[in-house]
């Protein structure tokens, strides 16, 4: 049905006809040379510049004409190719006739439209099939049918694959939604094979320097009963295994699975390489399942902590026992006699108490000035006129009068670290600790985490608080003494000293982390990369003013294990530099970023690892069964390939693979009918003609 509508309303339609009459009326009626001809001849003509005005004032008001266009939508088949490493168990025969699907399939499915796809841990278009993806998802094949092509005419989807998934959801859970037959090509043996596999192993990623750490492996064999072999594990000391533990693998039963267990130890900080290795069988399928590698990042994150006291106090046994729960720090404390050990092998200091009103310790003075972090747990029994001299973070004007008991307010502004609130709820009712009543002032630079509370009436004195000493070396307060009651009663009433135990280690965690100075840093999301994982690399530089710029050129070099050596541009972002890498080889690699800047070379080097995914090539059985069930639960069929005439034949004679016949309503502009043009410029020539034969031009 076709409607011609206006932007305009009605009235300008008389508008633009009383213009195109009176136009014409104008231009013909007074104009006696025309009567002399024909009395006929001035209506004619003024009727056709009529018609060509009233046209043009028309288009004026943007007319447009909505009618019905019916389409046709041909159905749609679309040919997903498992393009994992998998496949390649298949014959080779039986890979070259998938190399032919899509051609084969245009040929036979005419009347149909064709999309050709791959996929692995993601879908993507098929320009080639190399089966050489790490993992394989072919969920992701249906939701693709169920998203990206929502709306589409879709006739069925041809799967070719072994069944053989390691990434995403059960595909049979995906169907939900998926009004799609699935016509499963089955790939692969589903025969059982002699062989022995390493299926999987477990492991933490990160351990700490000095620690034990455990792994799982897990081991299965088919078809190999009354066997024994050995399981190994190796650790790698300049690219060569060495022997960790070995265990006995006795197969009992036809179907074997066990869990073996290894302990070892991370004796050598940075990423380090292992290897998990079952001897083979005599006559299995394959020994390429038989190892596997992983990489654990070790970490050096031990800190020596040295409390310093000037006489015996419970709080001290205290926070010993607090920090003691974490087996990355090691504690020494000494006391006002004992000698001083070497600081260098320090990371931080507590001083409790000190300065001391009773004694001064010898070693107070070199304490006070080397540049450790230091968190002072002041007392009764502290000389604050000395602190106030060796420190500038706080100073503390003692008043007459006795001791404050005070009880810890949260200030909601503190924002140097994160503590919880209720761990900080939690601290509000346990028992006061005692502290001096005094005035406290506070250079700028310095934050409160905890205020005091004296009863129900809360102060904006410091408890708690950190800060900077001359503006460089961290410090912290603890401005009270009975830190032991916040343990003990914590420990009576829940079992645990969690809150407590939390504001000593967030304090020492502030303190021990060292400052960044470097001008020009980069860095990486991690240290080991799985083998499909984009790699990229930011870096940064700051001019003398430590602000961030990047108006030098910076440039990357990595290095692999291997001594191949590329070179990059690293791209300028805002201020900052940024690149990716892409993908890489499975491998050990070590890159220098550098650039300069007036003349001077700033560099930063790192290593990072690209490790195995070894998924693909652990099961030599194909999984039919979950094609069939696929097809069944679909409304499709499995299709072999020795028999693809007669299974194809099925999905173009299916229901849902016929032509979609619809309408849609479709609005052109009047202006842009050709047919508009042509009649403007046929009253013209018409005019004109008449205008010239009776002599007019």
């Amino acid at each position: 049905m076709n409607a011609l509508q206006f932007d305009y309303p009605t009235p300008y339609l008389f508008l633009c006809a009383f213009v195109a009459i009176l136009y014409g009326v104008v231009l013909y009626y007074k104009d006696r040379r025309w009567a002399e001809k024909s009395s006929a001849l001035p209506w004619f003509l003024g009727i056709l510049r009529t018609l060509v005005v009233f046209i043009l004032c028309l288009l004026l008001l943007s007319p447009f004409l909505t009618y019905f266009e019916s389409k046709t939508e041909e159905p749609l088949v679309l040919l997903a190719i498992d393009d994992s490493e998998s496949m390649t168990i298949a014959e080779d025969s039986v890979l070259q006739e998938i190399q032919k699907l899509p051609q084969l399939l245009n040929e036979k499915m005419q009347g149909f439209e064709q999309i050709d796809l791959k996929f692995g841990d993601e879908v993507s278009a098929l320009d080639s099939s190399g089966f050489e993806q790490a993992k394989t998802n072919i969920s992701a094949v249906i939701d693709y049918a169920k998203e990206d092509l929502r709306g589409r005419n879709i006739g069925g989807l041809v799967l070719v694959t072994d069944g053989m998934y390691n990434l995403g959801q059960n595909p049979l859970y995906s169907l939900s939604g998926l009004n799609v037959p699935i016509f499963p090509i089955a790939v692969g043996d589903t025969t059982i094979r002699k062989d022995i596999s390493l299926v999987d192993i477990f492991h933490n990623d990160i351990a700490y320097l000095g620690d034990k750490f455990l792994v799982q492996a897990d081991i299965k064999a088919n078809a190999c009963q009354g066997k024994g072999t050995n399981l190994s594990l190796y650790a790698f000391e300049k690219g060569q295994p060495r022997l960790l533990d070995r265990k006995v693998v006795d197969i009992e039963d036809a179907s074997y699975f066990q869990t073996f267990e290894f302990t070892a130890e991370a004796n050598n900080a940075g990423v380090q390489k292992f290897m998990i290795s079952v001897e083979p069988i005599s006559g299995e399928t394959t020994p390429t399942n038989n190892s596997k590698t992983f990489y654990i990042d070790v970490i050096n994150a031990r800190q020596k902590i040295l409390i310093a006291a000037g006489a015996p106090h419970p709080d001290i046994s205290a926070i010993k026992q607090s920090l003691s729960k974490n087996k990355n720090y090691e504690i020494d404390v000494i006391l006002a006699r004992d000698p001083l050990p070497p600081l260098e092998s320090y990371d931080l200091a507590i001083l409790h108490q000190l300065p001391f009103k009773k004694n001064k310790p010898s070693y107070l003075d070199e304490l006070v000035s080397s540049s450790l972090p230091k968190l002072f747990v002041t007392g009764l029994d502290t000389d604050f006129k000395k602190l106030n001299k060796i420190q500038n973070s706080l100073r503390i004007n003692l008043k007459r009068g006795s001791a404050n008991a005070v009880a810890p307010s949260l200030n909601p502004n503190f924002n140097t670290f994160s503590f919880a609130e209720e761990s900080a709820q939690a601290l509000t009712n346990y028992p006061p600790l005692e502290t001096v009543f005094a005035d406290f002032q506070m250079p700028s630079g310095g934050q409160i985490l905890f205020y005091q509370q004296i009863g129900e009436v809360p102060t904006e004195y410091p408890l708690v608080m950190v800060g900077r000493t001359s503006g460089k070396t961290r410090t912290a307060f603890l401005l009270g003494e009975g830190f032991w009651r916040w343990r003990l009663y914590e420990f009576d009433r829940a079992g645990g000293n969690a809150a407590a135990d939390q504001l000593l280690e967030q304090l020492v965690q502030y303190l021990s982390v060292a400052d960044d100075k470097r001008r020009f840093r980069t860095q990486l999301g991690k240290n080991v990369y799985d083998e499909n994982e984009r790699i990229q690399i930011r870096a940064e530089f700051y001019n003398q003013n430590y602000q961030l710029v990047n108006s030098s050129d910076a440039f990357l070099e990595v290095s692999s294990a291997d001594g191949d050596t590329y070179t990059y541009t690293l791209g300028k972002k805002d201020n900052f530099y940024q690149l990716n890498l892409g993908f890489l080889p499975e491998g050990e690699y070590s890159y220098s970023a550098y650039l300069d800047w007036n003349g001077e070379r700033f560099s930063h080097r790192g290593q990072f690892v690209v490790k195995e995914i070894q998924l693909e090539l652990f099961r030599t059985q194909a999984d039919h069964n979950i094609l069939r069930l696929l097809a069944a639960e679909s409304g499709g069929q499995m299709m072999k390939m020795s028999d693809l005439e007669s299974s194809l034949k099925s999905l173009r004679e299916g229901e849902t693979a016929q032509p979609i016949l619809y309408s849609q309503p479709t609005t052109r502009t009047l202006i842009n009918l050709p047919w508009v043009f042509v009649l403007i410029m046929v009253l013209l020539s018409v005019e004109w003609f008449i205008r010239r034969w009776v002599g007019s031009y």
